[in-house]
């Protein structure tokens, strides 16, 4: 009897200890499952805030290359046109001086030089205003300076002869200094190369800029 007692009572005992172990897993269990239900949560969350980051800045990126686009287009525009009125206002001295070398008893005053020098300030205005208007927003100094070439071309030629009138001078010298100032051959030769020459700089620095490549 007492046999059966003590069988009964360690059946008893191992089932409370088997109970236990079990509550005890499940518990464990339970906290882990818990546990990882938590960060399921928090990776979830932090995936929505990476998302929203990552959109945001695929819509930051979109938009700067987007803005990008647009300077480029005001700036191939700019170059287009800058180059065309500089092609143009070469060709006009260049007709002017084919039309001397044909006629040279023709005066530099005449009809046809005022007609060719209207025609040409008008196009030097087109282009010192796209310059003031979008170059000064859209273009760097150096491509400003390649116009400038040009545009200042007869103020760099007068300034050195304007500052020997600083100095001590006779009255034959200072004639001869200000017929060089209105000397239409040396102004005419002096807007033909340095429009020549701002409208090759100009389309370098255009290639360079806009990114145009040829392929050899």
């Amino acid at each position: 009897m007492d046999w059966a007692i003590s069988i009964s009572d360690i059946i008893v005992s191992l089932s409370v200890v088997g109970v236990g172990i079990f509550c005890k897993q499940y518990l464990i269990k339970s906290a882990d499952f818990k546990h990882a239900e938590e960060n399921i949560d928090k990776l979830v969350m932090q995936l929505e805030k990476t998302t929203s980051v990552t959109k945001s800045i695929e819509a930051k990126l979109n938009n700067d290359a987007w803005v990008g686009q647009q300077r480029w287009l005001i700036r191939k525009e700019f170059y287009l046109e800058a180059v065309s009125l500089l092609t143009s206002i070469d060709l006009l001295w260049a007709d002017l001086i084919a039309d001397r070398m044909a006629d040279e008893s023709r005066k530099m005053d005449d009809t046809s030089f005022q007609e060719l020098t209207e025609d040409e300030s008008s196009k030097r205005n087109r282009l010192t205003k796209i310059v003031d208007e979008v170059g000064v927003l859209f273009l760097e100094e150096h491509v400003i300076k390649t116009i400038y070439i040009f545009l200042a071309a007869e103020h760099t030629r007068q300034k050195p002869l304007r500052e020997m009138f600083k100095g001590q001078l006779t009255a034959d010298e200072k004639n001869e200094i200000h017929g060089e100032i209105s000397d239409n051959v040396l102004f005419i030769s002096t807007q033909k190369e340095s429009c020549k020459k701002a409208r090759l700089e100009l389309i370098k620095v255009a290639k360079l800029d806009l990114n145009i490549a040829w392929k050899k």
